[in-house]
């Protein structure tokens, strides 16, 4: 799982992998604790690719959490 915070932005998104169908993002308000969106991916560049187009938040802002 991967994890960016942005307060400026009051996001937190979170990448998880499921082997079975790819990658979910999910897009948080920063202090809250349920999804107000979610996205699938087959892998993780496209997440990261899309989390730049649509948030502005870069790959490398986000931290590997095991």
């Amino acid at each position: 799982m991967w994890v960016a915070e942005s307060k400026e932005k009051n996001l937190r998104l979170v990448i998880e992998h499921d082997e079975y169908v790819g990658y979910y993002l999910y897009v948080f308000e920063y202090q809250s604790d349920k999804a107000d969106q979610d996205y699938l991916y087959d892998n993780l560049e496209q997440a990261y690719n899309a989390v730049q187009k649509r948030f502005g938040i870069s790959k490398e802002e986000f931290k590997e959490v095991k």
